[in-house]
């Protein structure tokens, strides 16, 4: 029998929305949830190919301190 484990994450936007024309307001402040589900065998995988993506991704930020400040 195989076993699954789901990673499930909220999404959504933060900020100010006036309408899908505005030039400068128009990001719609859309809320939902993602993820995916995984076999239970290939979660140390998964987790370690995940971990070494996140490093490489944030690595000009953290060593240039947020360059772009943005929000946590």
């Amino acid at each position: 029998m195989t076993h699954y484990v789901a990673y499930l994450d909220e999404f959504g936007h933060v900020g100010q929305y006036v309408s899908r024309n505005h030039p400068n307001y128009k990001t719609h402040p859309a809320f939902g949830f993602a993820g995916l589900v995984l076999p239970a065998s290939e979660i140390r995988e998964f987790a370690i190919y995940f971990y070494k993506a996140k490093c490489q991704l944030l690595a000009h930020d953290l060593a240039n301190d947020n360059p772009k400040n943005l929000p946590a």
